[in-house]
């Protein structure tokens, strides 16, 4: 459609032979506009769909670029789209991962936005206007479940919907994510009667790493502590559920082909003091590597305060308690993922408190409450998948489990396993089919402090002495579409 319409504006503007050229996609815009674009002028070695590198588009000579200035001019800035964030061409490759990690989501974009840069350099390209892209995803899941009472539960609708917007210009590259959610946990709770509509990430990154392999990041993002990525269809990891950070803050990164890292600091929402300075920092660094057929990421990460994690918040931020700590609590996180070969991936990752929580904060006892000590938090994820192809769809299968340890208070179970089909039923639309185990805490393990809580002050599904010691089960059907 666009192309039409900037063939008849140079038409109508006194250009028919560039008109005509158009047509035949001999020529095409400014960088960053795609106009009448050619898969084949794009090599992309990586199996990483680029809008942005698949939207460059040569400029012919002087002449030709002032007619493209012209349709810029007169339509402003023009607007594209690209393939969802860190989601691979589905016909591409058999990298299909249901739940994509947010973390390092500004270095993914810098990254992308870079080897388009790379390119415009190399053929002799002059960058002048912005690239505008838009992409998202709306999902629906449904799911049958036996809660850990006996009980049978089921829902279905609408869950999730997403709206990305980037902006690249040069050495500056702008994202923001809009989302609406409306699903709770299949078995912990009801239908949510309120939808939320809320800004999720967005952050302004500046750096060039073609230029300098250094990078900065201010605005609202998950920080560099752990992966998180997951092969689960719909369920999360609980080292996710725990331990994943979002908040405000600022991120000094170093990316090169072999090593990556980043520093960040933010103000976090948990403290031991007043709170009203920057309290929380912490460090990541990472090597990749690709010996043989083997494609390797290993990282470490520390935190100052765990307690800045989402899941410790469902209970230090409740309204019922303070988020004021006795002390804070570091972390440690290991990570890493393994690709051999063409059909085997694996994610692997660790979480643990570096020491444990002040019992006032968050208590654990194994007998019955007869003695308390203060929680330490550790949990793990271990996921495989092999990957292969139906006919031109790609399609796997996936084994998870992860567990926790004193962690009850924050209303997670012992220990979930996952086993989840998955296929793009066509492209861009990619079809789920989760089995969830939850096994939940023993009845004498109980947990005291600044614990989570339902709305009213209840005791929550996890928490519940009538549930605890026995298992839930949940099969869920999820259809995401992503554009």
């Amino acid at each position: 459609m666009l192309c039409h319409l900037a063939t008849i504006f140079l038409a109508i503007t006194g250009s028919p032979d560039l008109a005509h050229s158009l047509a035949r996609h001999e020529v095409v815009d400014n960088p960053g506009v795609a106009l009448c674009p050619d898969p084949e002028d794009f090599p992309n070695d990586s199996g990483y769909p680029n809008g942005m590198l698949e939207n460059a588009q040569s400029e012919k000579d002087a002449s030709q670029d002032t007619e493209l200035q012209r349709i810029t001019d007169f339509f402003g800035t023009l607007v594209g789209t690209s393939p969802y964030p860190g989601v691979r061409s589905t016909y591409a490759g058999n990298h299909l991962m249901a739940q994509l990690s947010q973390i390092n989501q500004d270095l993914d974009l810098l990254i992308g936005h870079d080897r388009v840069e790379e390119y415009y350099k190399s053929q002799g390209y002059t960058v002048t206007n912005p690239h505008v892209m838009l992409s998202g995803k709306v999902e629906g899941t449904g799911f049958i479940a036996e809660d850990a009472s006996g009980r049978p539960r089921s829902s279905i609708g609408l869950t999730g919907a997403e709206l990305d917007i980037l902006i690249a210009y040069k050495a500056i590259t702008g994202f923001m994510v809009i989302q609406y959610q409306n699903f709770p946990n299949p078995v912990i709770n009801n239908r949510i009667t309120t939808n939320d509509l809320f800004l999720d990430v967005a952050f302004v990154t500046i750096g060039d790493l073609n230029v300098f392999p250094m990078y900065t990041t201010i605005g609202q993002t998950f920080v560099p502590y752990g992966q998180y990525n997951s092969y689960n269809g719909f369920n999360d990891p609980l080292t996710e559920i725990l331990f994943r950070v979002l908040a405000q803050d600022a991120t000094i990164g170093y990316y090169d082909k072999r090593f990556l890292g980043q520093f960040f600091f933010l103000q976090g929402d948990s403290h031991a003091d007043s709170g009203n300075n920057i309290n929380n920092f912490g460090v990541n660094l990472g090597v990749h590597f690709n010996p043989g057929i083997t494609k390797n990421l290993f990282q470490v990460s520390f935190i100052r305060n765990i307690a800045d994690g989402l899941g410790f918040q469902l209970g230090f931020a409740n309204p019922n308690n303070t988020n004021t700590l006795k002390h804070v609590v570091p972390g440690i996180n290991f990570n890493g993922s393994t690709q051999i070969g063409e059909h085997v991936f694996f994610v692997y990752e660790f979480n643990s408190a570096l020491r444990p929580f002040a019992v006032q904060d968050a208590g654990f006892s194994t007998n019955g409450g007869r003695t308390f000590k203060g929680a330490r938090p550790l949990a793990f994820d271990v996921e495989g998948s092999y990957q292969f192809n139906i006919g031109e769809h790609p399609t796997g299968i996936s084994l998870g489990f992860s567990e926790t340890f004193e962690s009850l208070g924050f209303n997670v179970p012992k220990w979930r396993l996952d086993l989840t089909f998955a296929t793009y039923i066509f492209k861009g639309a990619l079809l789920s089919i989760e089995y969830m185990h939850n096994k939940l805490y023993d009845k004498n393990d109980i947990a005291i402090g600044q614990v989570a809580l339902q709305p009213g002050g209840g005791v929550p599904y996890y928490r519940l002495p009538a549930h605890k010691g026995n298992s839930d089960n949940t099969l869920t059907i999820d259809l995401s579409y992503y554009w």
